[in-house]
């Protein structure tokens, strides 16, 4: 069984993904940190956010990729498959589209999904700033059935985690919402709105499935 290796591999991609949304919300998204370090209960909002994300990064992430790691993925030194990588783009963002619809429309769910839903103004860094629950169910969960499914190697599951916490760190910031977007993907303006209003979108981060179901 391997360990070292994929909690190498794994601290690499969620320091990261920390770090840039940490340089994000204090850089492009100046402006909102400040309103959120204004008041007490928007600080506590936003810190109580910061400990889930690092929760679920740096524990929750780490436990499934080694689970990942040792049964579904190839690990084989090898370019990136790129069929494999659209393929996993693609499952994630279908199945989160349909994960999160469902915990929208059936209200015994919703509990799973409102912490998120506290953050009314978008920042970058609480892109991961979700339960336990729906980290594991429809963050993590879509990369293990595409993992289950095609069995990539471990560069290609690698580069699919890293451009999925790349645009969920984006579509997260308040400041690009007025950015133009093209159609096909979801744009920060989309997802701020539907923070905004819990209007009926519910694709993230890539394709915006949405236009098509």
């Amino acid at each position: 069984m391997y360990i070292l290796q994929p909690l190498l591999n794994v601290y690499q991609l969620s320091g990261l993904t920390i770090l840039f949304g940490h340089i994000m919300d204090i850089n492009v998204s100046k402006n909102t940190f400040i309103d959120y370090c204004s008041k007490n209960d928007k600080l506590n909002l936003y810190i109580e956010g910061q400990q889930k994300l690092h929760f679920n990064l740096l524990i929750v992430s780490p436990l499934n990729y080694v689970i990942n790691y040792n049964l579904f993925l190839r690990n084989i030194t090898g370019d990136i498959e790129y069929l494999n990588l659209f393929l996993i783009l693609m499952i994630h963002n279908l199945s989160y589209y349909l994960l999160h619809k469902g915990v929208h429309k059936f209200k015994n769910f919703r509990f799973i999904h409102d912490f998120h839903h506290r953050f009314k103004t978008n920042i970058p860094s609480i892109g991961n700033a979700v339960s336990y629950l729906e980290f594991q169910i429809m963050y993590v969960l879509p990369f293990l059935l595409g993992s289950f499914l095609l069995s990539p190697n471990v560069k290609t599951l690698d580069a699919g985690v890293a451009i999925i916490s790349f645009l969920n760190t984006i579509i997260h910031c308040d400041e690009l919402k007025k950015v133009p977007w093209f159609s096909l993907f979801v744009s920060p303006g989309q997802h701020c709105k539907h923070h905004e209003t819990y209007s009926d979108t519910y694709s993230a981060p890539l394709i915006n499935f949405d236009k098509f179901i």
